[in-house]
């Protein structure tokens, strides 16, 4: 995520964040900063959007020569 907010954090406490509406700017509003990191969370994790679970079929089992051939 520190890649993508271009994030300068120190002691795990974000300070400022480049703003997204004005490239170049920093945001080092306590409150502002809340505001952007609560509304990208919730863009990347807390859709509204239903979505189907994810549905695997049946998965065979495999032997241990197999997984060291992969790895391999």
């Amino acid at each position: 995520m520190a890649n993508i907010l271009r994030i300068r954090k120190k002691i795990a406490t974000i300070q400022e964040v480049e703003d997204p509406q004005d490239p170049g700017q920093a945001i080092y509003d306590p409150d502002k900063l809340r505001d952007l990191l609560s509304s990208r969370y919730r863009a990347l994790f807390a859709s509204d959007v239903r979505k189907n679970m994810f549905a695997v079929g049946s998965i065979d089992p495999i032997t241990k020569k197999e997984v060291t051939l992969q790895l391999n």
